[in-house]
């Protein structure tokens, strides 16, 4: 039996779009992320759903009640538009005033660092912040504070900015993310002081990933993984990022839980995306039946009415075939690209080599304008694009789920592998994969 591709509806994905961003705020640890895991669960469970269950993991939460940026201009204080960097560190009570210094490149050695650094409130950009050898360094000068800017777009409100787990135990200061316009004029107008107020909090919280499954006829007991996630970032519920990968998932769900592919289909949406997988990788880390894991297909924002979808992936060169193959027999716009990131919840299945898709839309060349701000709502999303995407996976995903043999090895080339280790080690802390 075939899966129904024309009975994948967009309408019903938008119904899980809607749904889930009127929880509000979905950020790790806090009940808005409990709500949408337990949401998750009743849907997989009606849709008839084998084994589902909640699996629990540690993590950091964080939440800030105040945030003030102030600049001194011409003898006025000016307010800043400012939110905090997810897990900040807040300010004294009083809060801190003190020289603005702009560091275009930060520099190579921790003496100089602290030199140019130590007591100043930094205004950086992001790019140049997000090398962990550069944020160790700046974190070891004790600055007053850092403006962090978002420097892929041109942006006048605020991007919501976060650091992986490992990161967060090296921040040493309040971090506040400031729109780009803003940090412009501050530049221009030769801003000297600023004062920071922050009032925020980091405790320690539970999330949970969401497991079901639809059992499969034969194969040995071969599994394919397809994901999602159900965090949000701070500062808004994230209509794209990722309640489209979540719908995803639930209509994938729905249309193959009216048949039984050969190989078993396991749906997860995860939680704690947005620390850097913490979720993805409790899961991948614990689970005893790892190596029967064949494939992940895993989905992550891909709603946008204007832009590029690609399909990230990671393994052999045979998948890039079975994908581009899917792609034109759907007439699916999709660009292929083989790429290794550690941003989305497919990377650590790879680092215990398991071949990956990762879909992810963009608007420009490095995410989507909206990205992480509170301009994601469910407006920005196309029903179509989600209808003609999840279509597209649906193909791919009976095709990989039913084929005998498997189109492509479970392999992961020895030359990605060594970038993933890399990976690991730099983003995650992770010395040692688990064998």
């Amino acid at each position: 039996m075939k899966v129904d591709l024309g009975s994948i509806s967009g309408q019903e994905c938008m119904k899980t779009i809607f749904h889930l961003d009127g929880l509000g705020i979905r950020f790790a640890g806090t009940r808005g992320e409990k709500k949408a895991a337990r949401w998750v669960e009743r849907q997989f469970k009606k849709l008839g759903l084998t084994g589902v269950h909640q699996q629990e993991f540690p993590c950091l939460s964080c939440d800030y009640t105040r945030c003030v940026l102030s600049a001194l201009l011409d003898g006025r204080w000016w307010v800043v538009d400012s939110e905090p960097a997810a897990h900040s560190k807040p300010t004294p009570e009083a809060g801190v005033e003190a020289e603005l210094v702009v560091v275009e490149k930060i520099p190579g050695n921790a003496r100089e660092c602290r030199s140019l650094m130590q007591g100043k409130i930094l205004l950086l950009y992001n790019s140049e912040l997000f090398q962990l050898e550069n944020f160790k360094r700046v974190m070891g000068a004790a600055p007053a504070g850092i403006l962090l800017v978002d420097d892929r777009f041109p942006n006048d409100w605020t991007v919501a900015i976060g650091f992986p787990r490992y990161w967060i135990d090296f921040i040493s200061c309040p971090v506040v993310n400031v729109p780009y316009t803003d940090a412009w004029e501050m530049v221009r107008q030769g801003v000297a002081v600023v004062r920071l107020e922050v009032e925020s909090y980091v405790k320690e919280a539970i999330s949970q990933n969401v497991i079901g499954e639809i059992r499969g006829r034969g194969s040995a007991g071969e599994v394919i993984v397809v994901s999602a996630h159900h965090d949000s970032v701070l500062n808004n519920p994230g209509a794209d990022d990722n309640c489209t990968g979540v719908a995803a998932v639930l209509e994938l769900a729905r249309v193959f839980s009216k048949m039984r592919p050969r190989r078993t289909l396991r749906f997860i949406s995860y939680g704690a995306e947005e620390q850097l997988s913490e979720g993805a990788k409790f899961y991948a880390f614990n689970t005893k039946d790892v190596r029967q894991i064949q494939f992940v297909l895993n989905i992550d924002s891909i709603g946008a009415w204007m832009g590029r979808t690609g399909i990230y992936y990671a393994g052999p060169r045979a998948l890039e075939k079975t994908v581009e193959k899917v792609n034109q027999e759907m007439e699916f716009p999709g660009h292929l690209i083989q790429e290794l990131s550690p941003f989305s919840d497919h990377f650590p299945l790879n680092l215990c080599g398991v071949p990956a898709v990762w879909y992810y839309r963009t608007t420009y060349v490095a995410a989507r304008h909206y990205h992480h701000s509170a301009l994601e709502t469910p407006d920005v999303v196309s029903e179509e694009v989600l209808e003609a995407t999840v279509r597209q996976q649906a193909a791919l995903l009976e095709r990989i789920a039913n084929e005998e043999p498997m189109p492509f090895p479970r392999r992961i080339p020895s030359h990605q592998m060594k970038t993933l280790r890399q990976m690991a080690k730099e983003w995650c802390g992770i010395e040692d994969l688990p064998s």
